[in-house]
């Protein structure tokens, strides 16, 4: 149970992702990488304060794709 605690995974998961974002992550050069935290603050709704209103935008329209016609959709609206 402590290891699904947010703390924990914050502390001790990384994600290595390429240095230059356009690179394709399955290719097979050696691409220099960067660790970074997947895991930022914790707190629902601060992806507002770091993403752009474009960015946001095309994630409500993924995200409505993909639970339409459930009812966590009318939650999330609800949130």
């Amino acid at each position: 149970l402590q290891k699904t605690s947010f703390d924990y995974m914050k502390k001790n998961l990384k994600l290595s992702v390429p240095q230059d974002p356009k690179e394709d992550l399955f290719s097979k050069k050696d691409i220099p990488k960067k660790d970074v935290n997947f895991f930022r603050k914790g707190i629902v709704g601060d992806g507002k304060n770091t993403l752009t209103k474009d960015q946001l935008d095309q994630l409500k329209s993924v995200a409505e794709e993909v639970m339409k016609g459930t009812a966590i959709l009318a939650a999330w609206y609800n949130h």
